[in-house]
């Protein structure tokens, strides 16, 4: 798959959509990058991206490796904090 689409890797994950205003769209992140690198560890599949990200603490920077064609590139990002859903007292 990897050789078809023309991607200069044969692992990491193919973006294959990407939210107008998100993260990966303010950071110029392309449809067909491969994400292959999130700090120091290499990103097998998405379940894996996904525990790299949750264990970010709140406004943490994370580099995050990506390929386009045959130029390797790296991104910072800072995470955000999350919600629980739950209100909060100050909410009511």
């Amino acid at each position: 798959m990897a050789a078809n689409l023309r991607l200069g890797t044969d692992w990491g994950l193919v973006v294959v959509g990407i939210d107008e205003g998100s993260p990966a769209d303010r950071l110029d992140i392309r449809l067909k990058d491969v994400l292959f690198q999130v700090e120091r560890l290499y990103v097998k599949d998405l379940d894996e991206l996904g525990m790299m990200l949750e264990d970010a603490k709140p406004g943490q920077t994370i580099r995050i490796g990506g390929v386009r064609g045959n130029l390797r590139y790296w991104a910072t990002v800072r995470t955000a904090g999350r919600t629980t859903g739950k209100k909060l007292p100050a909410d009511r």
